[in-house]
């Protein structure tokens, strides 16, 4: 399985990579709206 996507390493990482970039958005836009609200 590893050995199959061994060809698509770079695209792997760059998907992860995003994945969790949009992933600390999304949170740290929850966080901000919170804050907003709160005052």
């Amino acid at each position: 399985m590893l050995s199959y996507y061994n060809l698509d390493e770079p695209f792997v990482k760059i998907y992860t990579y995003t994945k969790g970039l949009l992933l600390l958005i999304i949170v740290s836009n929850q966080i901000f709206l919170n804050k907003t609200k709160e005052r």
